[in-house]
C-alpha cells in the first residue's frame, strides 16, 4: 500500500484544557508504525509504552492512548 504525503498535514496537535482527563487522541491520517508518531506532552518528547500506546498503522488512521 502506497501513502500519497501530500494528502497528509505534516503535524496534528491536541490541546487539552487544564483539569481534562481526556487520554484517547485520534491519528486522522494514515501511518505504517507506531514509530512513525512522536508525542509530545508540555514540549516534553514521551516513550512510546512508557507514556503513551499507538493503535492501528499499517495504512490505516489509529488511536494515542496516553496515560496521565
Amino acid at each position: 500500500m502506497t501513502i500519497n504525503l501530500a494528502d497528509n498535514t505534516p503535524r496534528v496537535s491536541y490541546a487539552v484544557a487544564q483539569g481534562a482527563t481526556q487520554t484517547s487522541f485520534t491519528v486522522s491520517f494514515e501511518f505504517f508504525d507506531a514509530a512513525d508518531l512522536n508525542v509530545y506532552v508540555d514540549g516534553t518528547l514521551k516513550t512510546i509504552t512508557t507514556h503513551y500506546t499507538v493503535s492501528g498503522g499499517d495504512g490505516s488512521t489509529g488511536t494515542v492512548s496516553i496515560s496521565v
